[in-house]
């Protein structure tokens, strides 16, 4: 993108007097909650988190996701207004994200959390998490560093489980 935290900044962005990033917005869109920070190394930090909705690897849960972008690129295109281009959001780059099964059955022992590294860019965690409903369930998750376009890397994700109904 080049030239945002200035632009933003200049702007009466509230620079964090710590980190010099500006916390741009958070909002709930199509049940995703997003958090957008513009950080002084001049990068966009987009922060999705669907723990209570995840996002399904089909195709409605694509769009669902790529419409929830849509709507971020656009606002964030409105602060900047001209000068600057804001890139289409299948191409921002995926640094992280996580892939999760949970159980079916109420859990009732002691909260827990485990992980594991089991390869240079994945991890694995399983862990004890409360829900809406406010009962305890087991969450099987696999962090993995993809860094590649959010369209390249939604495509690998798709061809990959075939079609199963895997959430991010």
């Amino acid at each position: 993108m080049g030239q945002i935290w200035p632009v933003i900044s200049a702007n009466g962005g509230q620079v964090n007097p710590f980190s010099k990033d500006i916390p741009l917005m958070k909002e709930v869109i199509n049940d995703l909650d997003i958090k957008v920070t513009i950080r002084h190394s001049d990068t966009v930090s987009v922060v999705i988190r669907c723990s209570c909705s995840p996002v399904v690897v089909d195709i409605a849960g694509v769009i669902r996701l790529s419409n929830s972008l849509a709507v971020i690129r656009e606002r964030i295109s409105r602060l900047v207004k001209e000068g600057l281009e804001i890139p289409h959001h299948l191409e921002w780059t995926v640094t992280m994200w996580h892939f999760g099964v949970d159980s079916s059955i109420e859990y009732k022992g002691e909260m827990f959390h485990a992980s594991w590294e089991v390869a240079q860019n994945a991890l694995i965690a399983v862990y004890s998490k409360q829900w809406r409903d406010r009962k305890y369930r087991i969450r099987k998750e696999r962090q993995k560093y993809p860094t590649k376009t959010l369209a390249e890397a939604l495509d690998e994700k798709l061809n990959l489980v075939g079609g199963a109904n895997r959430a991010v």
